[in-house]
């Protein structure tokens, strides 16, 4: 049965994209198991992937994933964490493990960022060491940006920590100098990677521009 409230249904649930990190809890057993999204038909199922390692490092797993079963559902997008309760529809072990579950009725969410951040696509340059290529600016706040590649470009191989820096005129460096920064998430998800920035050093002119760019965008929006 398709569901007819929309309003408890937020659009992150439709945005998510396969391979997003999950982390799902089992009523009655204690340790969160770290899973990934599979896939969603709306009103039916949501479809996790079950680590391998659930087999042999978690046996009593499966005791717990009876049909009714009680699991909550929790990742991050888009600076909140989302969470929601469901029920176990049925799970296999092959050829993958996979778990199914109820589609959610209701979606919760909190939000991690205390500063404003605006949506944007502004093309970039980063730097890390002698590596030079270009990239699209997705969100920007006063404190970091969220950037996207193709999953197949060498910025994709960053790590979290990794040192980079910024070129882009939303900056105003018109003196040609970047912006520094640090990996804080990287995600691969079919032919796009993205990544997560925060600014370690701003200048005061830059984050005057970078303040002035979102006070712009937030009262058109």
């Amino acid at each position: 049965m398709l569901l007819n409230d929309d309003i408890a249904l937020p659009r992150s649930i439709f945005e998510i994209r396969p391979g997003l990190q999950l982390v799902l809890g089992v009523a009655g057993l204690e340790e969160r198991v770290r899973t990934a999204f599979v896939g969603l038909e709306r009103g039916r199922y949501f479809l996790m992937r079950l680590p391998s390692a659930a087999v042999n490092g978690l046996p009593a797993l499966y005791e717990y994933l009876y049909q009714g079963s009680q699991v909550t559902v929790r990742y991050l997008h888009g600076g909140n964490i989302w969470g929601f309760s469901s029920r176990v529809q049925s799970y296999i072990l092959r050829p993958y493990p996979l778990l199914f579950a109820d589609f959610p009725a209701r979606i919760e969410s909190h939000n991690l960022r205390k500063e404003t951040r605006v949506e944007c696509l502004f093309p970039v340059c980063v730097r890390a060491g002698e590596l030079r290529a270009q990239a699209m600016l997705l969100d920007i706040s006063r404190n970091g940006c969220r950037l996207a590649c193709d999953a197949s470009e060498a910025l994709a191989a960053l790590e979290v920590g990794d040192g980079v820096e910024l070129e882009c005129a939303i900056f105003d460096a018109v003196d040609g100098r970047p912006l520094g920064c640090q990996v804080r998430a990287v995600q691969a998800a079919g032919s796009r990677a993205t990544l997560g920035l925060a600014f370690t050093a701003v200048p005061e002119d830059v984050g005057r521009s970078i303040e002035g760019y979102l006070r712009t965008v937030s009262g058109l929006l």
